[in-house]
């Protein structure tokens, strides 16, 4: 798979989608109550071979966030059918997944896709919180 079939994909599935830079798109479908997702390629070190990121920002973390608030994710990425939530920084949480350019078939990329938009809400039942509206990541 390649940019234009990534593209391509995309507007068969109905993605409200657009292109920030040469191999980087937004998926934001807010008028569903679903999360924004990035989806871009990059350099893989493993072997070198590309890399497909989709990435979709969760929440700011509290200040006051104590040990119990992170282990509240790892708790969450044991239930995750794809990817993982992870920290790009001390003060955000994403969730993301990984996956290989090259063989990247349309069930992977909407397996993957799916998770992205499924996963945050695990979040936001536990802590009952608008996620949609707290954030975007800045690339």
């Amino acid at each position: 798979m390649n940019a234009e079939q990534i593209e391509a994909l995309m507007t068969r599935m109905n993605l409200p989608w657009s292109r920030v830079v040469k191999n980087m798109w937004n998926i934001d479908d807010r008028g569903d109550n679903l999360p924004g997702v990035t989806v871009s390629i990059e350099p893989g070190e493993k072997h070198g071979r590309d890399l497909v990121k989709f990435v979709t920002f969760i929440c700011d973390v509290p200040r006051d966030a104590g040990p119990e608030f992170f282990l509240d994710f790892l708790r969450l990425n044991f239930r995750v059918d794809h990817g993982a939530f992870a920290m790009e920084s001390k003060s955000e949480m994403f969730y993301l997944d990984t996956l290989e350019l090259a063989g990247l078939d349309p069930n992977e990329f909407e397996a993957a896709l799916t998770a992205m938009r499924n996963a945050p809400r695990m979040f936001q039942e536990k802590y009952d919180i608008d996620i949609y509206t707290m954030g975007r990541p800045q690339f």
